[in-house]
């Protein structure tokens, strides 16, 4: 019977993230090595086989792992386990017709059936076959309930559907079952990330990185989650050092450290990442805003421009293009961009906000107007659009207009300077007074 879930095992080291590539690669090689060591001196011993799989495929070398792993599972005869482990390789890599055919194997060893059926739950999985991977997660617990892994296969069917009513206990009862296993905790982190539930879901991964710290799933997961502070740094590069071949690990460390004005290191961590994947557009995306950050504009187009040819329609690099034309002196190309951005994803004001600021800058404060009503229309409480609009209205002598909206970004949700704001709205109170004083006194004889 196969009773755990996870299994990986290695160190980790926390790198300068400058050098996320050479140095990852480095940091990550003594775990290996001395894994494979331990293989080499016991040939003919199974778990020290597949734990050299183990930490293959925690590096993401997933062609050799699968290779150890199939080699592990030859040396003792069926081994659930160690047929289980290879399937686990070729989940990984989203490969559905190498995962069925290991699964297959499982089904000449797998007692009743429970291993095979999870086996299968997973493999549908890959492409997304809910349906599919429900029937094979209920017949195995049909035959077990206590079987771990049906419940994780259960419950990630339900939380790609994003079914947080099924998905929740599923993964709850694998927890159970399981309780020194990192699957069920790092599927319900999943889980409440997707549906916004971030306070769940840092408790989740925390639980995660407390029963493996070493996890670089988890450390990506949490450290996404967490942002920008010191905290994210440092489990982003974790999780870049555990599995040195991991492109989306890459951008979001670079990210995290665009974020926080490392731009040098950023840009290294983006480039590293395009080294792995060059058709990974948020890669160039993020190489363009590295580029831009260290004022090298032309440098940032070609990037951005190349990101775009990959997918049409990411807002931010419409944005990020706006951003360089706007600093290039290019700004009917760059108000247009912004357009676009905002066309494809509404739910965000900054691409607008920055198109108003532009029209402000170039004097043209009937367009701005225009820009803010329909930045406005969609979030009317964004208190930096608010705060602008009322500076927009000021410079076109609508002071009752301008007094207004900033009495709405004093109320309204987003960063501002309030004393700023405040000053001006007194200024305004005051003018309008004076205006009104003025227009009830007598006439001169």
């Amino acid at each position: 019977m196969i009773r755990r879930i996870g299994g990986w095992v290695g160190p980790l080291a926390f790198v300068a993230a400058a050098w996320a590539w050479s140095t990852a690669a480095i940091a990550q090689e003594p775990a290996v090595e001395a894994a494979r060591a331990r293989a080499r001196e016991n040939p003919r011993d199974a778990d020290a086989q597949l734990a050299l799989g183990h930490v293959l495929r925690r590096a993401g070398r997933f062609a050799e792992a699968a290779t150890q792993m199939t080699k592990a599972a030859r040396l003792r005869r069926g081994w659930e386990q160690g047929l289980y482990d290879v399937a686990r390789v070729y989940f990984d890599q989203g490969d559905y017709r190498r995962a069925r055919t290991a699964c297959g194997a499982l089904a000449r060893v797998s007692k009743q059936g429970v291993a095979h059926h999870a086996c299968m739950a997973r493999t549908y999985l890959v492409w997304n076959r809910t349906d599919r991977a429900l029937e094979e997660a209920d017949a195995a617990l049909a035959v077990d309930a206590q079987s771990a892994l049906a419940h994780v296969a259960r419950a990630d069917a339900f939380r790609l559907r994003a079914d947080v009513a099924q998905a929740e206990p599923a993964y709850r009862r694998a927890a159970e079952l399981a309780p020194q296993d990192v699957e069920p905790h790092l599927g319900l982190g999943r889980l409440y990330a997707a549906a916004n539930r971030r306070d769940d879901a840092v408790r989740a991964f925390r639980r995660a990185l407390e029963l493996d710290g070493d996890n670089p799933e988890v450390a990506y997961e949490l450290g996404r989650l967490l942002g920008n502070d010191a905290e994210a740094l440092a489990l982003l590069q974790r999780a870049v050092t555990g599995r040195p071949t991991w492109p989306q690990a890459q951008v979001s460390l670079g990210e995290a450290l665009l974020r926080g004005g490392q731009n040098e290191a950023a840009l290294a961590a983006f480039q590293q990442a395009v080294r792995l994947s060059d058709s990974l557009a948020r890669a160039h995306l993020g190489i363009g805003n590295a580029q831009l950050a260290l004022n090298r504009p032309q440098e940032a187009e070609a990037a951005l421009q190349r990101s775009l040819a990959l997918v049409q329609d990411l807002p931010e690099t419409h944005m990020a293009l706006g951003d360089v034309y706007a600093r290039t002196e290019r700004p009917e190309e760059a108000l247009e961009a912004y357009r676009r951005s905002f066309d494809r994803d509404p739910s965000n004001p900054e691409s607008l906000l920055r198109a108003a600021r532009l029209c402000v800058s170039l004097r043209r404060t009937t367009m701005a107007a225009a820009v803010l009503t329909r930045l406005l229309d969609a979030h009317a409480t964004h208190a930096p659009a608010l705060a602008l609009a009322s500076e927009v209205a000021e410079s076109r002598g609508e002071t009752a207009s301008a007094i207004q909206l900033a009495e709405r970004a004093l109320r309204g949700t987003g960063t501002i300077d309030r004393r700023a704001v405040e000053a001006r709205l007194r200024a305004l109170r005051a003018r309008a007074g004076a205006t009104r004083s003025g227009s009830t006194q007598p006439p001169r004889r």
